[in-house]
């Protein structure tokens, strides 16, 4: 478990400058640390809602404390609780995809695959390396320190993790990820044969969905002659979530540079200038 320890508020010019270097979002724990601690609040109260002192009472932890607060952030991160409400007055529920995975489900082995794909720096990582034999230690770290920016006292951390999630939910050098329609739903599944990468199964065609009038979204369009692409978010962000929606922009176009179609006799490779 690589949970960050509590600080006191500290008033050393050193502290103060340590904080101002914040890494990307990521899960302070692996995920098979955080189907333990999930199954110890379903055990304890199924699936009701659940006040967060609570639930960081339950996990020993200090009552609103950052590694409380860091820990329910990474079992959200991996899909297994919903959190309703904001600050103090948060409540903890175990989510649908946590309730199959904990009770045995016929597909827990694929939701547990999943869960280690929904962080995006885990989704990133897996994508930049996961087509081959993970590399050396040190080509991870360089990455997530001068491409990701993350904070050089957490790298280590996240590597570990990293690689322990992939090792506990077997996910295998060359798996791919695809989409398939279930019940009317998407969800992703493990393939290691010659399928589509993630994002781009056959999934059928379907109008985007308008934000109700009175949330605080924008929509933006742009007409491309394959179709349009629609774009919603918040109309306002804090400057971590900016950080983290151009990271996860930057992996979908990656993903969409794999769909361009090039002509008969075009070779990429080849293009000069």
């Amino acid at each position: 478990m690589t949970n960050k320890p509590e600080q006191e508020p500290g008033s050393s010019e050193s502290q103060v400058k340590s904080r101002k270097h914040r890494s990307p979002n990521y899960p302070v724990i692996g995920l098979q640390k955080a189907t333990e601690l999930t199954k110890v609040l379903y055990d304890a109260y199924k699936r009701n809602q659940v006040p967060v002192e609570l639930v960081h009472q339950k996990w020993s932890y200090k009552a609103h404390g950052g590694v409380g607060n860091q820990t329910v952030a990474a079992l959200k991160s991996y899909d297994l609780i919903d959190v309703d409400g904001s600050g103090k007055n948060r409540t903890i529920k175990i989510s649908e995809r946590a309730y199959k995975i904990l009770e045995n489900h016929p597909d827990r082995k694929r939701l547990l695959q999943e869960s280690a794909l929904k962080p995006l720096v885990y989704q990133e990582l897996w994508e930049q390396y996961g087509a081959g034999a993970l590399p050396d230690n040190e080509i991870i770290r360089h990455y997530l320190k001068f491409d990701r920016n993350f904070n050089p006292s957490s790298i280590d951390g996240i590597i570990g993790d990293f690689r322990d999630t992939f090792s506990f939910v077997e996910l295998n050098i060359g798996d791919k990820i695809v989409a398939h329609e279930e019940g009317g739903s998407s969800h992703n599944a493990v393939d290691s044969n010659e399928t589509p990468p993630i994002g781009f199964g056959n999934k059928p065609s379907v109008p985007p969905i308008m934000p109700p009038k009175g949330l605080n979204m924008a929509t933006d369009t742009f007409t491309l002659g394959e179709g349009t692409i629609t774009f919603q978010y918040p109309i306002s962000l804090s400057e971590e979530s900016f950080d983290d929606l151009e990271a996860w922009m930057k992996l979908q176009l990656k993903k969409i540079q794999r769909s361009i179609i090039t002509a008969p006799g075009d070779d990429p490779s080849t293009n000069e200038g």
